[in-house]
């Protein structure tokens, strides 16, 4: 007996199906021209930043979580519309902004004929606490220097905390817990540092 429109005979019984699966010279070239090289580099590249952002809270083999929020709140000025809350080269603006919203102020030395122009600042929230940060320009590059308040702190040297991509500078003259960050060059930063430990000094 014939078979019915759109039913096999019993010979045929698979045929169809494996027909319908094969894919057209067309599908299967568009299936076969995946790059599957750029899905790896995609994966080792995220990899990396994982690493990176990993390496932000270990510093010297010990948990470090104000440096990892320090590289956070950068990042995040860097992405948003605005990285200051304050647009000002005025330090008698900008101190007086940081201290009527959080009740403190750093030294906001103006360096801008030595390369580095204060250009605001803003309020960060790190550990649950608000504490103040400057912004300075260099060219190109923006520098975050958040000022953590101390009671009774030790002054320590610079230290090189750098990681994943950012150049981080910590340092403490025994009022404020230093963290200059930015994404130029290590001496560049070494060189912002270096001038305003002495214009704050």
């Amino acid at each position: 007996r014939p078979a019915l429109p759109g039913v096999l005979a019993p010979g045929g019984r698979g045929q169809r199906r494996n027909a319908d699966t094969r894919l057209s010279p067309s599908r299967a070239r568009r299936f076969g021209s995946f790059d599957w090289r750029a899905l790896a580099a995609s994966i080792m590249i995220s990899a990396v930043l994982a690493s990176g952002a990993t390496q932000w809270v270990m510093v010297n083999g010990a948990s470090d979580s104000f440096a990892a929020a320090v590289a956070s709140g950068h990042r995040r000025s860097l992405l948003a519309a605005s990285p200051i809350d304050i647009v000002s080269s005025d330090r008698h603006t900008v101190k007086p902004w940081l201290d009527a919203r959080i009740g403190v102020s750093p030294p906001a030395p103006d360096l801008a004929k030595d390369g580095f122009a204060l250009i605001g600042g803003r309020v960060e929230v790190i550990s649950g606490r608000p504490v103040p940060a400057l912004v300075y320009r260099h060219r190109e590059h923006l520098i975050t220097l958040v000022a953590e308040p101390q009671q009774g702190g030790k002054v320590s040297e610079p230290d090189d905390l750098s990681s994943g991509g950012f150049s981080l500078v910590q340092w403490s003259d025994g009022a404020f817990s230093y963290w200059a960050i930015s994404d130029m060059e290590r001496p560049e930063l070494d060189d912002f540092v270096a001038r305003f430990r002495k214009a704050a000094a």
